[in-house]
């Protein structure tokens, strides 16, 4: 709807959906009306199609405890759950004459889903309480989770009914008309065993290990297994003999940990021979990779926690580094192959940070409490190796010439940085020029594109505010970023004829011709490639939320016999200070880590306004 170029109407004369479609020479208001291919009226979509999803969920549990010896416990767990679903997507069948636009046949797509969920977990606990100060606990135990999977469907066109209610298989004008998709079957599973110690000693001295050993039918037999340790320990300073006459901490507490975890969330059977039909019912062997196995997330953290002037002030402090090993990745094939590639342990990523988080309780008189809390992030992204491979190019769109992958993730770069060509202004015609980077006096994609990006904040910040006074409660909570970059592919000129923001008003022309906006047709622009024109800062404050809400007095209530009344009024996405020109600054990931920071016109967060009553009796 953003790109649909606001003269266009929503109805035609007759109170029909208008689409322009390719047609040229339609007028609308004494304009005339561009062909539209990519782009289409939106209402169009919803009063011709339908769409209908029915789930069935059933689900159930037992549990079990028994302590067969004092202090030693023996506990159990079994879970099951069950979905069915039924997906029907339905194109209904209609005619308007007097735009020449008709769907002459109906059509419907039926999606079958059942899924099996299963768990079991059983586990020894331990605990241990001495004079002395002493205390232990400790837990051992296994788990089991199965996932099973089976999908078929099937698509239809021309049916007798032409609503969704009506229409179903049975219906069909024609069985050749009907095509029904392979099925789909996955089962995946995961075995686990751990152990967890506990101690400390008159709450001074803070020790923790784990050690736990994880199986993933994800992996081939023989990657499956993961072994992941940890370790914790801290320093109840506050607790010790020399702070006791001191009026400052209350509580003054340093700790440091070290451990690392799995990650096995792939698709399954990247480690197989498998085999797929394209849609002519050709049948092709997927590549696959059966080395593929468990990635590594491993972190050392240190920390301090404090509470100041009898728990005023609270102050938390952590520095942290990360590094993310044997990536699972879909690290590129040769274009010779032409085989989408496998899942693949592709990089090791490094992540350095500190985050600091400040807490201030305060009172003015009896009535009027206060919370103020304040927390930032600041952090750095680096690539430290892939494996002897080439840089992975990730996140692409077709607004720019040839489609080119956005993003490269290479040695001494943040992951998905964004990549292109360096941006040099207009030529006399208006037309981008970009920097020969190579001084070879011939701009090419192979020697001219470099790092122009990165999609990651250095600064991460946030503020909470609540407070009281009497009856009445506020909160106010407010968070943003600094430093990140962001890809405005919205304003990419790929899709003729799309709206565009203001910025093309002060576009190129013989009349502007100092302009360092492009020329705003993109029948007019030549070469028109991805470069740093389309990156702006992405740095933004954005007031989340505020609700104020009042509590009628006590007395009252109780006259009344009710516990508790509160009206409240609550808004969202109030205000957002940004120097960015899309309309949300806040992109995010699109489905992949290869794929950060790219705003193909995503629809923006929606500031809302709400009230309510809270009532108990």
């Amino acid at each position: 709807m953003a790109s649909l170029p606001p003269v266009f109407p929503v109805y035609d004369e007759n109170g029909d959906p208008f689409n322009n479609g390719l047609r040229t020479g339609v007028s609308y208001n004494g304009i005339e009306l561009n062909p539209q291919a990519e782009f289409g009226n939106p209402v169009l979509g919803l009063t011709y199609a339908d769409n209908l999803d029915i789930t069935n969920i059933l689900f159930g549990n037992a549990l079990m405890s028994w302590e067969f010896l004092e202090g030693l416990k023996l506990n159990g767990a079994i879970g099951a759950l069950t979905r069915g679903q039924h997906i029907k997507n339905f194109g209904a069948r209609f005619d308007i004459p007097d735009q020449v636009f008709t769907n002459p046949n109906n059509n419907l797509t039926e999606t079958f889903v059942d899924q099996l969920f299963t768990q079991g977990e059983f586990y020894l606990t331990y605990e241990l309480n001495r004079t002395g100060g002493h205390s232990l606990s400790a837990v051992a135990g296994t788990s089991v989770l199965a996932n099973t999977l089976n999908t078929s469907g099937r698509f239809g066109l021309n049916f007798f009914p032409n609503t969704i209610e009506e229409v179903n298989f049975s219906n069909i004008i024609s069985n050749d008309d009907k095509i029904v998709a392979p099925d789909y079957a996955e089962i995946n599973t995961t075995l686990s065993y751990y152990a967890r110690a506990n101690y400390n000693f008159q709450e001074k001295y803070l020790f923790s290990a784990t050690l736990r050993a994880d199986a993933s039918s994800k992996f081939g037999p023989d990657n499956r297994w993961g072994v992941f340790p940890s370790v914790s320990a801290g320093w109840v300073l506050s607790s010790e003999g020399f702070m006791a006459d001191q009026a400052v901490f209350s509580l003054l507490k340093v700790r440091g940990s070290w451990g690392v975890n799995g990650n096995d969330r792939i698709s399954p059977y990247q480690y197989a021979d498998r085999y797929q039909r394209d849609g002519a019912g050709n049948l092709f062997q997927l590549d696959f990779n059966p080395g593929v196995k468990w990635e590594e997330i491993s972190q050392t953290n240190i920390g301090i926690d404090a509470n100041l002037f009898s728990d005023q002030i609270g102050i938390t402090l952590d520095l942290y580094s990360k590094t993310t090993r044997d990536m699972l990745l879909n690290f590129p094939n040769p274009s010779f192959l032409g085989l989408p590639p496998p899942v693949r342990n592709a990089a090791t990523v490094q992540n350095m940070g500190i985050e600091a988080l400040v807490l201030y309780r305060g009172r003015i008189g009896m009535d009027f409490k206060y919370t103020i809390g304040a927390n930032a992030g600041l952090a750095q992204n680096q690539i430290t190796d892939l494996g002897g491979g080439l840089p992975i190019q990730g996140a692409g769109t077709r607004v720019f010439d040839g489609a080119p992958n956005l993003s490269l993730s290479d040695v001494g770069s943040p992951i998905a940085s964004f990549y292109g060509f360096v941006f040099d202004g207009l030529d006399e015609q208006g037309n981008p020029v970009y920097r020969d980077l190579d001084g070879d006096g011939e701009v090419t994609p192979e020697n001219d594109r470099t790092i122009i990006g990165n999609p990651y904040p250095t600064l991460i910040y946030g503020l909470d505010i609540r407070a009281e006074y009497k009856g009445f409660d506020l909160t106010v909570f407010a968070s943003g970023t600094e430093g990140n970059d962001v890809v405005n592919a919205s304003m990419g000129y790929g899709f003729q004829f799309s709206n565009r923001t203001t910025q093309v008003l002060d576009a190129w022309s013989l009349e502007n011709p100092n302009s360092s906006v492009m020329r705003p047709s993109a029948l007019e622009v030549t070469n028109h490639e991805f470069s740093d024109y389309y990156i702006e800062d992405g740095s933004y404050l954005r007031l989340r939320n505020v609700t104020l809400g009042y509590r009628l007095p006590q007395d009252l209530l109780d006259r009344a016999k009710i516990a508790n009344l509160r009206v409240y009024v609550s808004g969202n996405n109030l205000l957002t200070i940004t120097q960015y020109s899309g309309y949300d600054p806040e992109i995010g990931a699109n489905n992949s880590p290869l794929d950060v920071g790219v705003d193909r016109g995503f629809y923006p967060l929606a500031r809302s306004i709400t009230g309510g009553v809270t009532l108990s009796f």
